[in-house]
């Protein structure tokens, strides 16, 4: 299972960047799969503004930046 460890919105690219990171050591036996998780994260729609929004999660683990590739379309113009 993944624990949240930020949640970001970068304005000027219209991008909301999760990083997440596993909730158990390495060495644990995976049994991951029998607790799933789900996220919701609420933001103020005045503070996300209008038009196209992306989204993108990365893993603070490997050191990814989840902005790397511009993210997913979540809400079009």
């Amino acid at each position: 299972p993944l624990v949240l460890d930020s949640v970001t919105f970068n304005e000027a690219s219209r991008l909301i960047s999760v990083n997440a990171s596993r909730d158990v050591p390495e060495d644990t036996v995976c049994t991951a799969d029998w607790t799933p998780r789900v996220f919701v994260v609420a933001m103020d729609r005045d503070h996300l503004g209008d038009g196209e929004l992306r989204a993108e999660i990365g893993s603070s683990e490997r050191g990814e930046n989840p902005e790397s590739d511009g993210g997913t379309v979540i809400r079009e113009d």
